[in-house]
């Protein structure tokens, strides 16, 4: 599965003050719903960004997304 996760750091943000082990559990949580989500042979992509005031974390895959009855 690894091999199929992609790694983009955008802006380096540097030194951050974050909640080391809740931020790991979410990241790591969403990347396997992209992989669970997509075919084996589609990359889940994880890109880092920041500004001067803030951090993105943008995780993308190719998966069809959640139908209605999961999103209500």
């Amino acid at each position: 599965c690894q091999d199929r996760v992609q790694i983009a750091v955008r802006n380096d943000p540097g030194r951050l003050y974050l909640p080391v082990e809740s931020v790991a559990q979410a990241l790591a949580t969403l990347v396997k719903n992209g992989i669970d989500a997509s075919s084996a042979d589609s990359p889940v992509k994880l890109e880092i960004s920041s500004t001067d005031d803030f951090v993105a974390f943008d995780i993308s895959d190719s998966g069809s997304g959640m139908d209605n009855a999961t999103l209500r």
